[in-house]
């Protein structure tokens, strides 16, 4: 049986001269022989570094190796490479050089001492590299239980922008990690995962993220059909609860960016209008439920002439009863009105079939629909003349008399052909509500110069809209991605495509809304919105002079 080869334990003088020491206690032989002070042998445990040494790998490339070494090192290879992949890249960005043989003196790849530490590109570079790591096997394990308060606090810090409105409505959104881990629904658990995912893949261009988001994504729609078909089944038992109402409004972002339908995230969006339908107007009065509310209510917007019946949450008791307890900010005062706009598109293509088929009620649905764009295009003058001022930082918000908003007491700004562009926006949060109350004009302006027969005159007020629509996205591009929601200035550019009285500013909103989606990950999104045929005609709202994208179709 050969020996097995080992570090030696004898004294320190001998270890220097490199000579056989007997290890005899309390001297060796060898310092007792030359009369020097012995140590006498090493005790205790034994530390030795076995860290392979580059320059000896590199002196001795042929060297071969035992199978249990060979094992060994491709166990550990993907580690190993991520360890060189952070120790080059630490080199490269290093100018020191070594004041002995001047090069550059090596670095820790990660300590918790130095100054990669406090550098939050390089740990987030580090995330990158870990989430993306894969075990030497076939097999590879979900990053989705690992990672998922990662996943959700992206999500949460990128797709709702503090100054943005969006985020003053969504309070909701800072629930999400609780409702993730306490919800009893898997639907809500999965439409979390799948949204999170699928924006953190999107956002770091990492298609294994996107792919396993779509399985998640299939997951939680089939438990949501189980839910909602127990639900039904037992009714006296268990009752909708507004937390369910998440799945709904998670899948309308997961479909906002991934896309795999064109009509998906409108859908989603109709789901979750039905489901607080159940709920009543009286269960959304405060709380979670309330923030919730007024969130779909707001996405509702984007999806505004998707519907083929008026929706529900534009009527009296839901424009009322949930604000109760919280009263209306300016943004919902505005929503108001545009959640009026499909009922005038609804009714619009009940009059283009009478008149095709040449049915005598053809004249009196005409009327009809001119009387209503005409009244909602006086309230948006309103909503103008009342706020125009406050939005525009001439003035503070006053909210308190917004009920005698409507009368007929004249205002500074009592008229939207009074309209100009802004010179400059005071914030974020005023840039966004500019710009959707210029996109409820465009569409009304388009509906009634559409139909008016004798000629309605509005173009230079629609350019004026349009220019004020650009300008508040170059606003918002100036300030870059992290200040402004990820969908914010989608509604406005849409319909200033569709609405476009000059193929200038068509053109332009239409290179604007691609970029957006680029630098927001949403990029899908914004290229079926900026791509759309035009075939169908029935999916334009209104008519305009040339050819341009329109709306989609009813689902």
């Amino acid at each position: 049986m050969g020996t097995r080869a080992c570090r030696s334990k004898g004294c320190r003088t001998c270890r220097q001269r490199r000579v056989k020491c007997d290890e005899a206690q309390p001297e060796c032989g060898q310092c007792l022989r030359l009369g020097r002070q012995c140590p006498g042998p090493f005790k205790g445990i034994l530390f030795i570094n076995v860290q392979p040494n580059a320059q000896g790998e590199s002196a001795q490339p042929n060297q071969s190796r035992s199978p249990r070494e060979t094992r060994s090192k491709s166990a550990f290879e993907p580690v190993q490479r991520l360890t060189r992949s952070r120790t080059s890249t630490a080199k490269s960005n290093s100018s020191e050089k070594s004041p002995r043989s001047g090069k550059r003196s090596p670095q820790r790849p990660f300590t918790s001492s130095g100054s990669h530490a406090t550098d939050a590109e390089t740990l987030a570079h580090s995330m990158d590299e870990i989430t993306q790591m894969e075990l030497p096997s076939w097999y590879q394990p979900s990053k989705a239980e690992i990672f998922q308060q990662h996943y959700t606090a992206y999500f949460i810090g990128n797709w709702f922008n503090p100054s943005s409105f969006l985020n003053k409505l969504n309070l909701w959104v800072f629930h999400i990690p609780a409702i993730s881990c306490s919800s009893p629904s898997r639907a809500v658990q999965y439409s979390i995962r799948a949204t999170t995912m699928a924006f953190y893949g999107v956002k770091t261009g990492n298609l294994a993220l996107q792919t396993e988001a779509s399985h998640w994504y299939g997951r939680g729609m089939a438990e949501q059909r189980t839910e909602l078909e127990h639900l039904s089944t037992h009714s006296d038992n268990q009752q909708l609860s507004f937390t369910g109402l998440l799945a709904p409004v998670m899948f309308s972002m997961f479909e906002s960016v991934m896309v795999t339908s064109a009509a998906g995230s409108a859908q989603h969006l109709h789901a979750a209008s039905r489901m607080l339908e159940i709920l009543g107007p009286e269960a959304c009065q405060d709380g979670v439920a309330n923030s919730l509310f007024r969130s779909i209510r707001v996405a509702m917007i984007y999806v505004l002439l998707s519907w083929d019946t008026a929706p529900a949450l534009a009527s009296e008791a839901w424009c009322t009863i949930p604000y109760i307890h919280r009263p209306k900010t300016i943004v919902d005062v505005l929503d108001d009105i545009l959640l009026q706009i499909p009922a005038c598109y609804i009714l619009r293509t009940r009059w283009r079939d009478l008149k095709a088929a040449f049915h005598p009620d053809a004249d009196t649905v005409e009327a009809e629909v001119t009387t209503m764009a005409q009244e909602l295009k006086s309230k948006l003058d309103c909503f103008w003349g009342y706020h125009g001022d406050h939005l525009l930082g001439l003035k503070a918000f006053d909210l308190s008399d917004m009920d005698n908003m409507f009368d007929d007491v004249p205002r500074s700004r009592s008229h939207a052909a009074e309209f100009s562009l802004p010179v400059e926006f005071p914030d974020v949060f005023s840039a966004e509500i500019i710009a959707r109350y210029n996109a409820g004009c465009l569409l009304i302006c388009g509906l009634l110069r559409c139909m008016d027969s004798a000629g309605y005159n509005n173009g230079a007020e629609m350019n004026a809209h349009g220019e004020s629509i650009l300008s508040a996205v170059d606003y918002h591009e100036q300030l870059g991605p992290s200040h402004s929601g990820c969908i914010s200035m989608i509604f406005p550019l849409r319909s200033l495509i569709v609405q476009a009285k000059s193929e200038d500013q068509r053109k332009a909103a239409q290179r604007a809304i691609v970029t957006w989606g680029e630098r927001r990950g949403v990029v899908k999104l914004c290229n079926l919105q900026s791509s759309r045929d035009t075939e169908d005609k029935r999916s334009m709202p209104f008519e305009i002079e040339s050819p341009s994208p329109g709306f989609a179709s009813p689902p």
